[in-house]
């Protein structure tokens, strides 16, 4: 996701981690929102039963930690990443 990559939290760690956990959560739910198949297909290759506990506690977990980094970051990094999740890009 853009938003956490651009300006001063294109190199920072903890941006990074924070958008690749929001790209997965999000993958996550769009497909149990409006998928009709019994399971997303994940970049490991495409499975065929539904969701194992396993696997939910491992989304369960990182959310834990996308929630661990927001609550790290300080007033201004928040309103900056808020604007830019909002924010819609201009064409």
């Amino acid at each position: 996701m853009q938003a956490f990559l651009q300006g001063p939290s294109a190199t920072n760690p903890d941006m990074q981690r924070l958008g690749s956990a929001f790209k997965e959560l999000l993958a996550a739910r769009e497909w149990a929102d409006y998928s009709p198949e019994p399971r997303p297909q994940f970049e490991q290759g495409k499975r065929s039963s539904p969701f194992t506990r396993e696997e939910t506690l491992a989304l369960i977990e990182v959310a834990e930690a996308a929630v661990a980094i927001l609550d790290r970051l300080d007033d201004d990094a928040r309103l900056k990443l808020a604007v830019r999740l909002v924010a819609r890009t201009r064409k």
